[in-house]
């Protein structure tokens, strides 16, 4: 098992996979903006790591990667657009063939195996639809109010008396 030198950044060619069958890699990854640029609920990545084994069959001409994406998101808060850090951890596998026939599970390639596009998706997968910062204060108006989840799960429970009747009544099938 070979570990990778820092200045590979996750991409294998296939004539060194012939020699080394099993990679190891850990590795800092440094986003630009233009890498999440079309993911406007993703402002910033921090302290992201990127850490796996790797096999290669050569039997198959399959290289296979077990991936452990690890990090922190800046996205927007939902009320107020402020930044929010939400930690991630997300494990990945995945297979590259070098072969153009294979399962649709599987991804082609030509020589040369990249993982960071690969990571990419995977970390855009991985972003929340909606956060709100903790602590936030919630607006109100006259006659409404934004509540939070928690709240309105508390305020479903409360049973209506108006509506404790049909709780009690018993729906008869169609079909019978």
């Amino acid at each position: 098992m070979v570990t990778l030198p820092k200045n590979e950044m996750l991409s294998f060619r296939r004539l060194d996979l012939l020699r080394e069958k099993q990679v190891k890699f850990d590795e800092e990854i440094k986003f630009t903006a233009n890498d999440f640029a079309d993911n406007t609920r993703l402002n910033e990545i921090r302290d992201c790591r990127v850490s796996g084994k790797a096999y290669f069959s050569e039997e198959l001409d399959l290289f296979s990667v077990d991936l452990k994406i690890s990090g922190i998101m800046i996205v927007p808060c939902a009320m107020t657009l402020r930044d929010v850090s939400y930690p991630f951890n997300t494990d990945m596998a995945m297979s590259f063939s070098f072969r153009a026939e294979g399962d649709d599970d599987v991804i082609f390639v030509k020589d040369k195996v990249e993982l960071l596009p690969e990571i990419i998706k995977v970390i855009t997968a991985e972003v929340p639809l909606r956060i709100t910062a903790p602590g936030i204060k919630y607006q109100k108006g006259k006659n409404w109010e934004v509540i939070s989840e928690t709240a309105y799960l508390a305020e479903k429970k409360v049973n209506n008396p108006a509506l404790a009747e049909l709780a009690e009544y018993e729906f008869e099938d169609e079909e019978e």
